[in-house]
């Protein structure tokens, strides 16, 4: 009897102990499976970022292409831009000297002058007809003092083109002179034509006051043939043409 009850007591404890082992390597083989699963995903998720990063790379050197090639564009733009505004500069340099010289070469030899009162030095005048569009500052300055050039060009060329025709041109005001304004010049409370300028004519000086009183004409007055008058101040800082 004792030893049939050993027998099954092995037997029993044989049973359990394979049981354990079966159980064992199922949860091994459930490990070993998870295991295998998880390295799949790594493998997965890996190939995943190593693609990715190659995307990244091809994007990077797309970029860069794009950037590159758009600063050259800017580069060769600027380029000829610059290259453009030197040609420009230079071509209009030259019209705005060629228009110059052929203003003083005129003003010097296309016209002579008929009043007895002409200094010595000076350039002989017309003083028979008016050139100048009617209207206009140039055309009343003319038309009251006949012995200013015909082809002195627009107001704010006036005391060039009197210098070179041998007149005297300074900031000394005086009674019968010519007054030449730059373009945009302040004339009182107004700016000269921002292009072309101004001219009046001085019909007096007020030395302790330093101002001029002038008569002009233009379209922008009421009357465009003039006179039309003003009083300007600061006149020593003017310039003037002297008969």
């Amino acid at each position: 009897v004792a030893r049939t009850f050993t027998v099954n007591k092995l037997n029993e404890a044989s049973k359990e102990a394979l049981a354990d082992v079966n159980e064992s390597k199922a949860k091994l083989t459930d490990l070993k499976d998870n295991q295998e699963k998880a390295k799949a995903k790594l493998e997965a998720d890996k190939a995943d970022l190593e693609k990715q990063k190659t995307n990244l790379l091809d994007l990077k050197d797309k970029v860069t292409k794009n950037q590159n090639d758009l600063t050259k564009k800017i580069n060769d733009n600027k380029k000829a831009l610059t290259a453009l505004k030197a040609d420009y500069d230079k071509a209009n340099k030259a019209e705005t000297e060629k228009e110059l010289k052929e203003l003083a070469a005129s003003a010097a030899e296309g016209e002579k002058r008929t009043d007895s009162s002409v200094g010595e030095g000076k350039k002989a005048m017309s003083s028979a007809g008016n050139a100048y569009a009617w209207g206009q500052c140039t055309w009343y300055v003319k038309a009251v003092a006949p012995w200013a050039g015909n082809s002195w060009g627009n107001g704010n060329q006036w005391g060039a083109s009197a210098a070179a025709a041998g007149f005297t041109v300074d900031h000394n005001p005086a009674a019968g002179t010519i007054i030449s304004f730059a373009a945009g010049q302040k004339v009182g409370s107004w700016a000269a034509d921002p292009s072309y300028g101004h001219v009046a004519y001085v019909q007096s000086y007020d030395a302790d006051k330093n101002t001029v009183t002038i008569s002009q004409g233009g379209l922008g007055f009421g009357s465009p043939a003039g006179p039309n008058t003003q009083t300007v101040s600061n006149a020593r800082s003017l310039t003037y043409i002297h008969k």
